[in-house]
């Protein structure tokens, strides 16, 4: 299994693969980079995102309650796939 940090947002969400948004236009860059050039003011927004608590260090959450959410939104992971 490949690490959280490897995944992009839109298979961390779980997004329809036919909709279009600049996440998926711009694989390359982390999705918070990409709504933070159109809003910083979203940036807020993107704290408290499944996707950048995650793929962060500086989460309250820990490993294991990260790891609960991910597997209650059907994404089989284990602590080992978050580091």
């Amino acid at each position: 299994m490949t690490l959280i940090a490897e995944w992009r947002c839109w298979q961390i969400m779980q997004c329809d693969p036919d909709v279009r948004c600049p996440a998926k236009e711009t694989p390359a860059a982390e999705c918070w980079d990409i709504i933070g050039s159109h809003d910083p003011c979203a940036f807020n927004i993107c704290r408290d995102c499944l996707v950048y608590v995650a793929k962060n260090r500086d989460s309250r959450l820990t490993s294991a309650e990260i790891v609960e959410i991910l597997s209650r939104k059907g994404l089989g992971c284990s602590v080992e796939t978050l580091k």
